[in-house]
């Protein structure tokens, strides 16, 4: 009478048809892998606000290991200007066809040190340079060059 019984593999909350999924750390989940993604599209669709702060809050502590807090501190202490230019207008990102006022965290590439917060166009200018200060210079050189 000591018989296996061979268990069929729990089924997924939702469609009932696959496999439940299983986490890194080996905990079963609720839904198979295709409704797991479903039910987080569908909670992302309707949270849009929240799920921005939760990616921007990530975003800064894993990139640059500062929390938003933080970063706002950052922004007073700069007298909420930015610290290239002294600007206080942001300017304006455009990603994904959506027009985004937001500071940029400034960080040296090599050392990953926290140097400012840029307006947009300052960024974009000090990337586009490659953070070379020579060649920001004589760009500053030329159009003076040619006023």
């Amino acid at each position: 009478m000591n018989q296996q019984i061979k268990r069929m593999p729990r089924r997924c909350c939702r469609c009932h048809r696959r496999p439940r999924a299983v986490t890194r750390t080996g905990k079963m989940e609720s839904y198979c892998h295709p409704c797991g993604a479903w039910r987080s599209r569908r909670w992302t669709k309707k949270h849009k606000h929240l799920h921005r702060l939760i990616v921007q809050k990530s975003h800064l502590k894993m990139d640059y290991g500062i929390t938003p807090e933080e970063k706002d501190k950052m922004l007073e202490l700069q007298g909420r200007k930015c610290a290239a230019c002294g600007s206080p207008d942001v300017g304006y990102k455009k990603k994904s066809g959506v027009t985004k006022r937001l500071w940029h965290v400034d960080h040296n590439h090599k050392t990953k040190q926290i140097r400012g917060l840029l307006c947009h166009p300052c960024n974009f200018t000090i990337g586009n340079a490659k953070e070379s200060v020579e060649r920001l210079r004589a760009c500053a050189a030329y159009l003076e060059r040619h006023q």
